[in-house]
């Protein structure tokens, strides 16, 4: 096994740590090394982000989903060592710095954007709403529009206490 692929197999640290110096020059090994091991996992996890940062390094510079978890945890720890030429993950919806990874599909999200991936019409009013449960399997999904009626109204005067 000789060649990038040999070395993402044989030794994934190394390589994720030589695709970040070249990124930013100004970051130290050691620093790296670290993050690797903090946000690389198991060897799977560290192959899977050395495969990744092999196929397109500009993603330490981008910050750009479609990508897997491990390249915004490594972006994410980077950025917390002090790494100021790596770009944090962004939101791809908005743009924004993503500090918490939220995954929908392929793409890292903002908490904002990801819950208004998840809503769906509701049944009975037809507004956007979280699901609350299906009606069917394989259905429509039926959401729960809160309103306020009488039956769920306090059953008691405004002077006296509930028992």
């Amino acid at each position: 096994m000789t060649g990038p692929a040999g070395d993402v197999l044989a030794d994934p640290v190394a390589a994720v740590v030589a695709a970040v110096t070249a990124a930013d020059q100004a970051v130290d090994q050691d620093t790296v090394r670290a993050a690797v091991e903090r946000a690389g996992g198991g060897r799977a996890r560290r192959r899977r982000l050395a495969a990744a940062l092999a196929a397109d390094p500009s993603l330490l510079t981008s910050g750009r989903s479609p990508a897997p978890t491990v390249i915004g945890d490594l972006l994410l720890e980077l950025r917390a060592a002090g790494a100021t030429g790596i770009c944090p993950p962004r939101c791809a919806a908005c743009d924004r710095e993503v500090t918490s990874m939220q995954r929908h599909g392929q793409d890292w999200y903002c908490c904002v954007c990801v819950r208004g991936l998840s809503l769906r019409p509701c049944a009975s009013c037809g507004r956007r709403r979280p699901v609350a449960g299906r009606d069917r399997p394989a259905s429509r999904a039926v959401t729960v529009a809160r309103t306020v009626t009488s039956a769920t109204r306090w059953r008691f005067s405004p002077g006296s206490s509930p028992r």
